[in-house]
């Protein structure tokens, strides 16, 4: 059921709302269908597989070429130039955790070994936290902006200068959050997985900061709202 709850719905409809604030992310229309159709069958069959304690390889790379085939198109319009969309950051990280969850899925670590427990919790983490966050962190700035200009500026737009959507957050805290957001989580992941409690302490601190500058950044568009 975590899996159906975590994976199907969680996914599905991020996703879904990628395709809507990332447009780069939709690719070719036509695929649409056939990556929705691959998503609900990964996630079907892994839980299934769970369930039936069977090999949950094959539903775990369908998975794992799902997250690719979403990151592909920010991916391709970053390398031309034409975007430079932070979403990619989110995406780059939960292919990552997917081709980690393929590992796992065919049994490396071995199941004997210490690291096994070690990979699964910064499996989990990476899933569960990292790309979590990163969405939220990397979203928020495309739909927050427009709701606080619309309440604060769209009456007196026409009337007198008002500044622009772009204007209202600070861009330098955008991309420390969105930077820091990032490295923080996979060096956080790779901390737990090799067991390092002096990289674990870098990593989180990274992380930490990240999280403040996007707060901060949330209450510099806030206070627009206060000011004549």
């Amino acid at each position: 059921m975590r899996t159906l709850a975590g994976v199907g719905f969680v996914l599905s409809m991020i996703f879904g709302f990628q395709l809507k604030l990332v447009p780069t992310t939709e690719g070719r229309p036509s695929s649409l269908p056939y990556r929705f159709a691959l998503l609900h069958l990964g996630t079907l069959g892994l839980a299934a597989s769970l369930l039936l304690e069977t090999s949950p390889a094959p539903f775990a790379l369908a998975l794992a070429l799902v997250c690719g085939w979403q990151a592909l198109g920010p991916a391709a319009a970053f390398a031309r130039g034409r975007a430079r969309e932070w979403e990619l950051l989110g995406l780059l990280l939960l292919t990552l955790t997917a081709a980690l969850g393929v590992a796992l899925a065919l049994g490396w670590p071995e199941e004997s070994s210490p690291a096994r427990g070690r990979a699964q919790l910064a499996y989990g983490f990476l899933g569960l936290f990292g790309f979590m966050a990163l969405t939220v962190v990397t979203v928020a700035f495309k739909l927050f902006p427009i709701w606080v200009w619309k309440e604060r500026f769209q009456p007196e737009f026409g009337t007198r200068p008002v500044p622009g959507m772009k204007d209202l957050p600070s861009q330098p805290l955008r991309i420390g959050a969105n930077v820091a957001t990032f490295a923080g989580s996979l060096g956080t992941a790779a901390a737990i997985f090799y067991g390092n409690p002096g990289l674990l302490t870098l990593s989180t601190t990274v992380l930490a900061m990240g999280i403040g500058a996007f707060v901060a950044n949330l209450f510099l568009v806030v206070r627009w709202t206060f000011l004549n």
